[in-house]
């Protein structure tokens, strides 16, 4: 559970003729993390790939291009397996000649003449915008062509320029026509080129700019009509197209799913020598399997091969790079997301994962613990709205496990709630003995109680009323963060003593957890009047025994790290105080609540219309403090664990395990392929080196 999946590592070999079967047979085992063979042998190089990868590449790239267009996806693929079920892979052999002749044929040709009205379309568009203006001007297109005896200019004014220019232009000839434009007026004037100059300086006043006129013949109006008539039918034949696209989508979906994931799984065999180390007659294959899964590993390849491969495993080299598979219960599994948000462990590490299981649903619960908050959250949960956000914000592969997260944080608050006794930020019991008379369950007593304060450093009294609690509850949250920063000092230790020993454990994190534990001592007693164990004797006794380890502590640390390490010391206090924002996030959760519920209940007395806006009032500002509650405490739980507690122990950067094969969705297979008689190798290179 702390741990991940312990590991041995696995040497296969065998002759060359014994390779196909052998990849078959690892492949649907899907349980060997294949290492890379490493080019520094005078006997072996690196493997080529198979025959048919070529091939099988180049048409895996057609299947994915044909996927593409038609349309088809994972999720569609699912669902026909569900209602249809998976594709034998002999059919899909059976199929796959036929199949990428239709593609070639007919998806692909449909394709393009798609693309091709497209880019028509887009050219009629363009066409339409450059015409529009001037389909109102009472001009043919030819009309705008340069004149011997006359200039022509065309182009946008702010305003129209026609009483200027008659007064400018007097007895020169010129003719202007104005017509609407977006950008103000569109303009066309004749004018005898002795008077362009004048006509120029009247256009810039009036904020002229010249636009070139489109090419053609005839009016513009006449144009547009075959344009929007050609538009029409290019428009049909795209509609279609569409539905024969979508008819063949309809018909090759499941077969073209099932086809690409075996040309993938062919394809990743075929390249799979890549990774082998190769001589003419014999194989080397070197990876790394679970320990639970080693013997299985071992038996299925005999069976294969008929007991014709050289098979040893053993304990791997610490120091190599070990893959990692972590292994955890089912309720910790979806965690791993937030662990791989950081880093997936190292092999040696402690997975935090069971951690954040333990911490963040505590954390959050703290902070949003509201019964009204959590039970809407969980409806929501169920009716899958948080799933169709997830995925429209680009994380739905990992939808399942934050759903999942996310419901535990929503129970956790709902438990708190219960012990906050706060529902939308009213009280939903009665308390014995307060004086506070609304609930909204009048006829249930809240059975209030007090816990002795040596068993706890915070609030004592049951119902906790975080208004009236604000310093016990800092204390309580402020010892969290020293128990918290503790745990991850001791598995700080830990990692340590396993990698690099017990000195370096002491000088490294030991001095931590004595400078920790010493500040706490000192601190506490020093200032004991003001809450905890009045009690308690020996205080003097206690206090002089924490300098001492706080000293001791920091002489390790100076040791392990260099007097630089005392630069650091300041950030231990700031790290146990980061965690007051429990309480301040949890604070501030109950105001917004409390707010809106004194401006709702207002409205709700005025009565009237006001009845309404009171409704509204308060199911928005519910909504909004909804929203801030997943998101603030969501955050803050995770920035406690990344920056507070992962950083007193974990380092990261192990690589992911990572096994050959591939989980079968749309095609269905046997395991293992059959046996068949080869002749051993006798080569005695080969033989050196294998055994």
């Amino acid at each position: 559970m702390f741990e991940p999946h312990r590991m041995r590592k696995v040497l296969i070999a065998g002759s060359a003729d014994l390779e196909e079967r052998t990849i078959d047979a690892l492949f649907e085992l899907r349980s060997l993390h294949l290492m890379e063979f490493r080019k520094d042998d005078p006997y072996f190089k690196m493997g080529a790939p198979m025959k048919d990868a070529g091939t099988s590449s180049e048409r895996l790239l057609k299947l994915r291009g044909a996927e593409k267009v038609l349309s088809v996806d994972q999720a569609k693929g699912a669902e026909l397996v569900r209602k249809e079920g998976a594709v034998p892979v002999h059919e899909v052999e059976d199929g796959l000649e036929a199949l990428i002749q239709e593609i070639d044929r007919d998806i692909m040709t449909k394709w393009d003449a798609r693309n091709e009205l497209e880019n028509r379309l887009r050219e009629l568009d363009r066409k339409a915008e450059e015409l529009t203006p001037f389909s109102e001007m009472p001009l043919k297109l030819e009309d705008y062509e340069p004149y011997q005896n006359l200039a022509v200019l065309v182009g946008t004014a702010r305003t129209d320029p026609g009483p200027a220019l008659k007064e400018k232009l007097a007895g020169k000839g010129f003719e202007i026509f104005v017509t609407s434009h977006k950008e103000g007026n569109l303009i066309a004037l004749f004018v005898e080129k002795g008077g362009q100059e004048e006509a120029s300086k009247v256009l810039f006043d009036h904020g002229f700019s010249e636009v070139r006129p489109p090419e053609g013949k005839g009016l513009p109006k006449a144009h547009m009509a075959n344009m929007n008539s050609e538009k029409a039918k290019l428009k049909k034949e795209l509609t279609e197209l569409d539905a024969e696209l979508k008819d063949l989508s309809k018909r090759h979906a499941r077969l073209l799913l099932a086809s690409e994931e075996h040309l993938r799984l062919k394809v990743e065999k075929a390249e799979a020598p890549l990774r082998f180390a190769t001589s003419p007659n014999a194989f080397v294959i070197e990876g790394f399997v679970p320990e639970t899964g080693a013997e299985r590993l071992i038996k299925e390849l005999n069976k294969a091969t008929d007991d014709r491969l050289y098979i040893e495993h053993s304990e791997p080299d610490r120091h190599e790079d070990i893959p990692v598979a972590m292994k955890n219960p089912s309720m910790v599994k979806p965690f791993e997301v937030l662990t791989d948000l950081v880093a997936r462990p190292k092999y040696d590490e402690v997975d935090p994962s069971i951690l954040m299981f333990i911490g963040m649903p505590i954390f959050f619960g703290l902070m949003l613990g509201d019964m009204g908050y959590a039970i809407v959250i969980l409806v929501c949960i169920a009716l899958g709205v948080f799933t169709k956000l997830f995925k429209f914000l680009g994380m739905g592969g990992a939808a399942p496990q934050l759903n999942a997260i996310l419901a535990l944080c929503s129970i956790s608050s709902l438990i708190f709630g219960f012990f906050y006794n706060e529902f939308f930020g009213l009280a939903i019991f009665p308390v014995a003995g307060s004086s506070e008379t609304f609930a909204i369950i009048p006829w249930i007593h809240y059975p209030a109680f007090t816990i002795p304060r040596l068993l706890v450093f915070g609030p004592t009294d049951i119902p906790v009323m975080r208004f009236e609690n604000v310093l016990p509850l800092l204390k309580f949250t402020i010892w969290i963060g020293v128990i918290h920063i503790f745990l991850g000092l001791c598995i700080g230790f830990r990692n340590k003593y396993v990698a690099h020993g017990f000195a370096q454990a002491v000088c490294e994190k030991g001095s931590w957890l004595l400078i920790l534990t010493g500040g706490v001592v000192v601190f506490y007693f020093m200032l004991r009047d003001v809450g905890g164990f009045e009690h308690l004797y020996y205080a003097g006794t206690a206090t002089y025994v924490g300098f001492a380890m706080l000293i001791v502590g920091c002489i390790l640390l100076i040791k392990g790290e260099g007097p630089t390490g005392l630069i650091h010391l300041p950030s231990m206090i700031s790290n146990a105080i980061s965690y007051a924002r429990i309480l301040a996030i949890g604070l501030s959760s109950v105001g917004i609540a409390l707010a809106f519920n004194k401006m709702a209940f207002g409205l709700f007395d005025a009565g009237g219309l006001n009845i309404l806006l009171g409704g509204l009032v308060f199911f928005m500002g519910h909504f909004i403090n909804i929203l801030l509650g997943i998101l603030g405490p969501g955050l803050h739980s995770l920035r406690l664990h990344y920056v507070e507690f992962f950083v007193k122990f974990y380092e990261g950067g192990g690589t992911r395990y990572s096994p050959f094969g591939m989980v079968r969705r749309f095609t269905t297979a046997s395991v293992a392929a059959p046996a068949v008689k080869a002749v051993v190798s006798t080569d005695p290179k080969v033989m050196i080196r294998v055994i």
